[in-house]
């Protein structure tokens, strides 16, 4: 059994309803081949919009798996990285629990925020799932 069938029946379980929209061993299939595809081609990151194409879902269908997954506790596969440029530039990648300590200007305002706060409010930001290194031994040995 592959780590990533392993890791879905575990999200799987926790909500029953992904089974009628993402069939447990369809998408198991697809997740592993579309990953060990993009490995072979030198990616590091799993886009979601590109993951959709090539496996019959839409955006949001994809978005949606795919941000369950990066949510699940210790899932050994993908971990969502958000994409942040400060006012001088830099680009960051960013987890989710450091969100809340990057402080910004809104420019509506004129105040100040955290990036966890803005995004809550509206502000767009770009996002990658990070192909995690256990899954990358596994699938390229």
């Amino acid at each position: 059994m592959s780590i990533i069938r392993y890791k879905l029946e575990g999200l799987y379980q926790r909500n029953q309803q992904f089974e009628k929209f993402y069939p447990l061993e369809e998408t198991a299939f697809k997740l592993q081949t579309f990953i060990t595809s993009e490995l072979m081609q030198g990616e590091q990151y799993v886009n979601h919009k590109r993951f959709g194409m090539a496996c019959g879902y839409s955006e949001s269908q994809s978005l949606i798996l795919l941000m369950a997954i990066s949510s699940m506790t210790d899932n050994g596969l993908l971990q969502l990285n958000y994409h942040f440029s400060s006012d001088d530039g830099e680009e960051r990648l960013l987890l989710e629990s450091e969100l809340n300590t990057i402080v910004i200007s809104d420019d509506d305002t004129g105040g100040k925020s955290t990036l966890e706060e803005a995004i809550k409010n509206g502000r767009d930001i770009n996002i990658s799932f990070e192909i995690d290194k256990r899954l990358k031994k596994e699938l390229l040995g």
